[in-house]
């Protein structure tokens, strides 16, 4: 993390925004890191499990990452601090219910079919984990950490 990132996420800033995430049970897999580090086969290795579905490299994370930090800003920098951690907590969980929600919806669409007919996502019990391999989210791991506090980050270097 640059000095600048970890100045804005620092230990404190980060222990302030502790809540329980919208996402109870299981959650997203990032893969962060740099190219030719092993990412593709630890995403393969990992999508064998039943309980991991891999959506690639289409980070649905990214999507509204600049809405969400553009809100956050704003409901950070109002008068009451307790209302506005109320604000940040309500912004925090809908974008992680939303995330979540694209998130199996893109592991649907990708994986309904393995080309041979056969279904490689069960729609009746959707895998507890997405694995999310947009190695450049490295950049995003402070906001990773504030919407899936329990989600588990693979940095590969």
């Amino acid at each position: 993390m640059s000095n600048r990132e970890s100045d804005i996420f620092s230990e404190s800033f980060l222990k302030n925004l502790r809540f329980e995430g919208a996402i109870q049970d299981g959650g997203p897999l990032f893969i962060v890191g740099m190219m030719r580090s092993g990412s593709t086969l630890l995403e393969t290795l990992l999508d064998l499990h039943p309980n991991v579905q891999a959506i690639g490299e289409y980070s649905v994370f990214n999507a509204n990452l600049n809405t969400l930090r553009n809100h956050l800003v704003t409901a950070l920098n109002g008068n009451s601090k307790e209302k506005n951690m109320d604000k940040v907590r309500d912004i925090v969980q809908g974008y992680a219910r939303s995330v979540w929600r694209d998130m199996h919806d893109s592991a649907a669409r990708m994986y309904t079919s393995d080309g041979n007919g056969s279904n490689d996502i069960d729609t009746e019990s959707p895998p507890s984990h997405i694995l999310d391999k947009m190695l450049f989210n490295y950049k995003n791991v402070g906001f990773v950490h504030i919407v899936f506090p329990h989600s588990i980050i693979l940095h590969l270097l």
